[in-house]
Order: structure tokens, then sequence, then C-alpha cells
């Protein structure tokens, strides 16, 4: 999922979250409205209270539903120049960002049966990964799409809009995350031959 020119992904999400938008901006006014009319009728001090707290959360919802998009494009591009710099580390030790490149890397260097074990366990992990990005990416897709309305419920759930930046950036890392947690098995099998237990449960 990354917000550029010729991703489905970004173009679905984009024409999603414009619609969702004016909606979404169409019933904060109407929100609005329904404050200070509450308030003007009632004139107590508790109303004016809560339509000054009101204003001011629907305020930041509006600058935010505008933002919003420029911060997960700086939240994507951080995680490629992370992800980039992974792969140059990994370079740098004599290995490959593919996957089954450098789990055959391991056992070229170490034909063991654990490295053997593990370059036929990267065939079917690179199909399960295949699935599980593109589930990712539409969890993206939809998360980003429904923006609009979770920034219509923050006014009554003050904790959801910090909770759908959170998932958000869960969901950017991940890559970066798998892809450390995948050098680990491929160093192990190219540098220490020895420990074959560890080298395979570190990789399970």
């Amino acid at each position: 999922f990354e917000l550029v020119n010729g991703n489905v992904y970004s173009a679905v999400a984009g024409v999603m979250y414009g619609t969702m938008r004016t909606m979404c901006l169409g019933m904060m006014t109407v929100y609005l409205f329904y404050k200070i009319a509450k308030a003007t009728y009632s004139g107590t001090g508790k109303q004016i209270a809560e339509l000054k707290d009101g204003v001011t959360t629907l305020a930041l919802s509006v600058v935010l539903v505008f933002v919003t998009p420029n911060i997960i494009e700086i939240m994507l591009y951080a995680r490629d120049v992370l992800l980039y710099q992974q792969m140059d580390i990994i370079r740098e030790m004599g290995g490959t960002p593919s996957i089954t490149g450098n789990m055959w890397a391991a056992y070229d260097a170490n034909p063991t049966i654990v490295n053997a074990a593990m370059c036929i366990g990267a065939c079917f992990l690179t199909v399960y990964f295949g699935a599980s990005y593109v589930g990712l990416a539409v969890g993206m897709t939809v998360l980003f799409s429904i923006f609009p309305l979770c920034a219509v419920v923050a006014q009554y759930d003050k904790k959801l809009l910090s909770n759908f930046y959170k998932e958000m950036l869960g969901s950017a890392i991940t890559p970066c995350v798998d892809c450390l947690l995948l050098t680990i098995p491929c160093l192990m099998g190219r540098y220490l031959t020895s420990l074959y237990i560890v080298e395979f449960l570190t990789c399970c």
C-alpha cells in the first residue's frame, strides 16, 4: 500500500477517502449546528463548556481529515527508507533482499540438512508472505478510506484517532519487522554452521 500513481490500492483508497471526506464534513457541520443550537437554547454553563470542547475537537478533526493523507505518505516514505537501509545492510553482509536467495546462499555456503529444510520452507514462506501482504494492503486500504468517519466518531470517542494512527503505523512497519526477523536465521545459516538446532528453532 503506497499513495503513489499506479498503485491499485491507493487509487481505490483515494476515491473512497474523497467520498467519505465530503460526507463526513457535512456530518460535522450538522453536528456543529446541533451543538450551537443546544447551547443557545439551554444557555447553561455546562452546555457552553460542552460547545467549546466540541468546537475544539471538531476543528482538530477537520484539520486531520485534510492532513492525514500527508501524514500517511510521510509514514510510508519513512518505511521505504528503513526497508532500503535494511536491504543495504543485508547486501553488505553478503546476502540479498530475496528470502529464497538468502536461504539458498546459506545452503551453498554450508550444505547442511537444516539449511536444505530452510530452503524448502522459504518457498512456502514466499507464498505465505504474498497472501499475507495482499491482506495487509487491503486492510490498510480500508483503514485509510474510513478515516473521515473515524474523525466524526472521534467527537464521542477521543481514543479513536490515536488507535487509528497506531493501527496504520503497525501495518506500515510490518515489512520492516519481517525483514529484520528473517535476517536472523539467514545469517545464522551462513555464519554459525555448528548451531543447527538453534538455527532451525529460530527459523521456525
